[in-house]
């Protein structure tokens, strides 16, 4: 593992390109009396002493230039997409061999030329004294005597060095990239992080359950005092802890039915519907502006108002419902339509029963002729049933002044409880005590 590490720590410093400060570089130079001199490079030359005869010897500090043929080096060299492909290609397959940094070495000689070694057969220029001896340079790279071909040896015709060129096969590379050390690595890597998320997924849902616990209590409470504001900040959090639960019961979908109640009371339009369409007739009384009229459908588009009418079923081809309202401005009546699913299942089960709703209007269409009719088409994912006497009052149907109001409310609450009851709830999520006790204190 500390292997693997410390690739990696060399990897990110040629990437930086902060190699010649972060890698170590180590030496091995011949002294005069036969003893090996070894150690570190410096970012600046240094004078090593021999442990032997106690005599300095020079040494180049680390190579701060790219790699060449003859020489090999830590740094990288090129953009940025080259420096990356290349420390990605050496942590995969690992660092290339000395014997691979030059394909082909070009050196003239002649058969009579002894063996030299590097150091010694640098230019006297490359060379400096220092005390009472001269100390040569040393190299970066190592150097390996190999012999010339029989043909030129037998001719002596000098002829270029060869480095033969080690390749690797497929399963010795594969071995290097699926190794032991890697395998387990990634294995703890993936326990760690499956480890993490499972922690926070767990916190965050035991945080989800207290949520929904407790803004749901303080949901009742808000609703007894008749404080909207605070009702549908705990309302909010509540239905996004149930959410993150995952949860979709009974419970989840009153307090969602008393969510968009109160963002409806809150975004209620002010406007009149039937003013503003009759302000659209010239002086004259039967003649419709088409100007004011398209201003009309402009000004209706978006806002939220609230509906007291029954549902007809909808026309064989249609999808959508007509609401039974009986609305005729200036000879030309006003038709509704709204495609809900929660409305279709309430006036099935109540048929002949008006509904209370709150709906946002989607599109508005003036007439297009004197015999054609206003077209309002309603946001079915917007309607919600008005299921607590404090919602109704807010929307402007008082109890006293409307003595049907508070049994209508009281149907389409207990028809919201009583709503798909087939399906289960999950017993550690439960919490059916607090949702049912606002519904009832609602109605009190």
């Amino acid at each position: 593992m500390s292997s693997l590490f410390a690739r990696l720590a060399k990897a990110k410093s040629r990437l930086l390109g902060t190699a010649p400060q972060e890698i170590a570089v180590p030496f091995e130079l011949a002294c005069d009396c036969g003893h090996r001199v070894t150690g570190i490079r410096r970012t600046s030359y240094q004078l090593a002493t021999c442990s032997a005869c106690h005599n300095s010897v020079y040494v180049l500090p680390v190579n701060v230039y790219p790699a060449t043929r003859r020489v090999k080096s830590d740094v990288v060299d090129g953009p940025l997409v080259s420096k990356f492909s290349t420390v990605v290609r050496e942590l995969l397959m690992g660092d290339s061999p000395a014997a691979e940094v030059a394909s082909t070495v070009a050196r003239p000689a002649t058969p009579s030329e002894p063996s030299v070694p590097a150091y010694a057969a640098e230019s006297p220029a490359d060379s400096e004294p220092t005390g009472r001896k001269r100390r040569r340079r040393d190299t970066d790279g190592r150097e390996a005597a190999v012999p010339t071909s029989d043909q030129n040896s037998s001719t002596g015709v000098p002829g270029p060095l060869v480095v033969p060129l080690a390749r690797k096969s497929f399963g010795t590379r594969l071995r290097r990239i699926f190794s032991p050390t890697r395998l387990l690595a990634l294995a703890g890597i993936a326990v760690l992080v499956s480890t993490g998320w499972w922690t926070v997924h767990q916190r965050q849902t035991e945080q989800a359950r207290k949520n929904w616990r407790s803004e749901m209590d303080r949901a009742e409470d808000a609703l007894k005092r008749r404080d909207l504001v605070t009702l549908y900040d705990s309302l909010l959090a509540a239905v996004k802890a149930a959410h993150t639960l995952k949860r979709s019961d009974t419970d989840v979908r009153i307090a969602e039915s008393l969510l968009q109640q109160t963002e409806a009371v809150q975004k209620l339009s002010s406007l009149d519907l039937v003013s503003l369409m009759a302000a659209a007739v010239l002086e004259d009384g039967r003649t419709l502006d088409s100007s004011k009229a398209n201003d009309v459908c402009s000004s209706l588009s978006g806002q939220y108002m609230v509906f007291e009418a029954a549902l007809r079923p909808g026309e064989p081809n249609q999808n959508a419902a007509r609401l039974d309202f009986p609305l005729v401005i200036n000879n030309q009546p006003v038709r509704i339509l709204v495609d809900s699913a929660i409305l279709t299942q309430y006036a099935q089960a109540n048929p002949a029963l008006p509904l209370l709703f709150t709906a946002r209007l989607s599109t508005c269409t003036p007439p297009s002729g004197p015999d054609s009719e206003w077209l309002i088409v309603l946001d079915g994912t917007t309607c919600s049933l008005i299921t607590t006497e404090f919602h109704a009052f807010q929307l402007g149907f008082g109890g006293k002044m409307i003595p049907d109001i508070s049994a209508t409310v009281q149907r389409q609450g207990k028809f919201l409880r009583t709503r798909n009851v087939g399906r289960s709830n999950s017993p550690a999520e439960d919490k059916s005590a607090g949702v049912a006790t606002v519904q009832r204190k609602a109605a009190e």
